[in-house]
């Protein structure tokens, strides 16, 4: 796990830096990837062919989808649309990427944060509850 955060971290500062990288998610299937250009929409595992929606270009804030329970780190807000969960995405903005990892009890999400992420929208319940797991370097 912690291999994936520092990944992501690098990701990170490559779009900051003036990279192309954007998440895209599948609406049908919840796939998400971090490219410069919208991903093949061949081989589906849920009906088909992916239908990728654009979430924003890949940055440095945590937000999380109240419904879906999807974790991104975006420059801005990600768009709303296409949540597999159905309609549209209800995103949460859990505070800045940071060098500690915090987990949800309820939810099991772990992302890197700079402090204890905001409580708010959990997937499984009506807020997060986060332990400080400690530093991922």
């Amino acid at each position: 796990m912690t291999k994936m955060i520092v990944f992501y971290l690098a990701l990170g500062l490559m779009a900051g830096m003036g990279g192309g990288l954007r998440n895209y998610q599948c609406k049908k299937c919840g796939t998400l990837v971090k490219s410069s250009c919208t991903p093949s929409s061949l081989n589906c595992p849920a009906r088909g062919s992916h239908s990728w929606q654009n979430l924003g270009k890949l940055g440095s804030e945590n937000y999380c989808c109240k419904k879906c329970g999807t974790w991104v780190m975006n420059r801005s807000t990600p768009s709303s649309l296409g949540c597999p969960a159905g309609n549209s995405h209800s995103w949460n903005h859990l505070g800045r990427v940071g060098e500690y990892s915090y987990q949800c009890k309820k939810c099991g999400l772990v992302i890197p944060s700079q402090r204890t992420p905001s409580s708010l929208g959990c997937p499984q319940g009506s807020s997060h509850s986060w332990t400080k797991l400690g530093r991922y370097n």
